[in-house]
C-alpha cells in the first residue's frame, strides 16, 4: 500500500488508542466519466475541491475533539497539495497506484464503489497499525462540520446514521457522515465488502434493486443503529453545486 510521501506516516506504534478516529474519504481529481445518475461527477474544479478537502480537515480538527484524522485521496496531487494536507491530517494515505481502487472512483458508475474501497483501504490501514478507538466517525471530503455541531449524540454507544426524509421511494440514509462504535468494527467492515462484491457482480436483488450506497449499507449493516434527525453537516452536492445543512 502505498501512502503518498506523508512525513507523519513512517510507521505507528502498536496498539495506539485515538478517543475518535475521523476517516476522511476524498476524491480530489475526478474524470470525465459519467456516474449512474448524472453525467458529470462534479461541477466543481479540482483547485476547488482541493481547497475544500483543506476546509473538511480544518473542520473536523475544530469541532471533535481529540480527532485522529485518517485523509484518504488517490488523486494525483502536487508534493506542494500533498504536504499542505499532510499538516491537516495524522495520517494520509494518497494511494495512486492501486488500479482497482482508481477504477473504482474514475471509470465506475457507481459513486459508493469508489466511496467502499477506499473505506475498506482506510480500516485494513487501521487494523494493520493496531490502532484502537471509542469512535470512529466517516465524513466525505469536501462537507464540513456545521457551527451547531455537537458531540452530544454521538458519545452515546452504538452506530449513528440519520435517514433523508426526503427521499420517498426508498430508506435512504446519508451516508457522507454518520459514526460507529469499535464493537461494530468487524461487521461494518463486513458490509462494506457486501457491498463490492454487488457493485463487481452488478447484482442488487439483495437490496431491493438499489445500487446508491446510502440504501446498501443501511441493509447491510441490519440497521444496527440509532437514528437521529440532526447531523450538524453542510453537504455540497458534487454533481449539482448545491449546499445545505443536514
Amino acid at each position: 500500500m502505498q501512502h503518498g510521501n506523508n512525513p507523519k506516516d513512517r510507521g505507528c506504534p502498536r496498539s495506539q488508542f485515538k478517543e475518535n478516529v475521523v476517516i476522511v474519504s476524498s476524491k480530489i481529481i475526478v474524470s470525465d466519466k459519467p456516474l449512474s445518475y448524472s453525467p458529470v461527477r462534479s461541477l466543481y474544479t479540482a483547485e476547488e475541491r482541493f481547497a475544500d478537502v483543506r476546509r473538511t480537515l480544518i473542520s473536523v480538527r475544530r469541532h471533535i475533539p481529540n480527532a485522529y484524522i485518517l485523509l484518504i485521496d488517490n488523486s494525483i496531487l502536487t508534493q506542494e497539495q500533498r504536504v499542505g494536507l499532510c499538516k491537516l491530517s495524522d495520517i494520509f494515505l494518497n494511494i495512486q497506484s492501486d488500479k482497482y481502487m482508481n477504477h473504482c472512483t474514475d471509470r465506475s458508475p457507481y459513486k459508493g464503489a469508489g466511496e467502499c474501497i477506499q473505506l475498506i483501504s482506510a480500516i485494513r490501514y487501521l487494523v494493520k497499525h493496531k490502532v484502537s478507538f471509542s469512535r470512529l466517525f466517516k465524513i466525505t471530503g469536501r462537507y464540513l462540520l456545521a457551527e451547531d455541531f455537537s458531540m452530544e449524540p454521538y458519545l452515546r454507544r452504538g452506530n449513528v446514521f440519520r435517514r433523508d426524509s426526503t427521499v420517498l421511494d426508498r430508506e435512504y440514509y446519508f451516508t457522507c457522515f454518520f459514526k460507529l462504535d469499535i464493537s461494530s468494527l468487524k461487521q461494518f467492515y463486513g458490509a462494506l465488502l457486501e457491498i463490492m462484491r454487488s457493485y463487481n457482480s452488478r447484482d442488487f436483488k439483495r437490496f431491493g434493486g438499489w445500487a446508491d450506497i446510502e440504501v446498501m449499507l443501511p441493509i447491510a449493516l441490519g440497521k444496527n443503529f440509532e437514528e437521529i434527525t440532526y447531523l450538524g453537516v453542510i453537504q455540497k452536492v458534487a454533481v449539482k453545486k448545491t449546499i445545505s445543512t443536514i
